[in-house]
């Protein structure tokens, strides 16, 4: 799936149509934001090879599962709400006494299990010990981090479920503007559940709310009134 203006399409036309392989760079250089491009039958060293070329650049996000990959290209909006998210999480952590430290979007992979993602943001709360000091994270061998945020869930051409599950990312929150889903890591499979594992007495609602505050009026005001909520709900 993806939208692409009719110059732009030709050019990934001939990108993919190339006798070896897909010319990678050529398609993302072509894609508008908030586009995806979806493909098949991509070998675990392509895609290890593209995540390095493509460090640091925050636009693209790629998710692999053993052998299909989509790259996305996120919208401004998707990039804007997603760091709502991390003020959010850090009013909870203050106010319940938890150190965290958020990863961003980092790349997430993990070559035995052949998965690869790139979530809006990542958490360490409960595993924060066990990553301190780690300038790369391999989950083949560290610790996964408790949390991730998706934002944009609508029309993905790969599911990200598998691909968090396999990682090992214990809680995972979707977002899709008009609501927040919570999903818990069970016998290595999702399950959507009504409140939080890391913050019990959180609701979607308390978090959707906060965000729509945070769009309207702004970081300061969300926060405030998110934290009236917390110590209002907190054990």
């Amino acid at each position: 799936m993806m939208l692409i203006e009719p110059y732009k399409k030709e050019l990934i036309t001939s990108a993919v149509a190339a006798p070896s392989r897909p010319n990678y760079h050529i398609i993302i250089q072509s894609m508008p934001r908030g586009s995806r491009f979806f493909l098949e039958e991509v070998p675990w060293k392509v895609y290890a090879q593209l995540v390095e070329d493509l460090m640091g650049i925050r636009r693209i996000r790629i998710s692999y599962n053993r052998g299909k990959m989509e790259i996305m290209s996120v919208s401004l909006q998707d990039d804007n709400e997603a760091r709502f998210f991390g003020q959010l999480v850090q009013v909870l952590t203050e106010e319940l006494g938890l150190e965290y430290t958020s990863t961003g979007s980092m790349t997430m992979t993990s070559e035995r299990a052949e998965k690869g993602a790139e979530a809006d943001d990542t958490f360490y709360i409960e595993n924060l010990q066990r990553i301190l000091g780690k300038e790369r994270v391999n989950l083949d061998y560290d610790a996964p981090p408790d949390l991730a945020i998706e934002v944009d869930v609508t029309n993905p051409s790969l599911s990200k479920l598998p691909i968090y599950a396999g990682l090992g990312i214990g809680e995972l929150w979707r977002y899709n503007e008009r609501k927040i889903e919570f999903y818990e890591l069970a016998d290595g499979a999702y399950q959507r559940v009504a409140h939080s594992k890391i913050f019990p007495f959180l609701i979607a609602e308390a978090l959707v709310t906060a965000i729509q505050n945070g769009k309207a009026n702004g970081v300061n005001s969300m926060r405030r009134s998110f934290r009236q909520w917390v110590q209002a709900h907190k054990p």
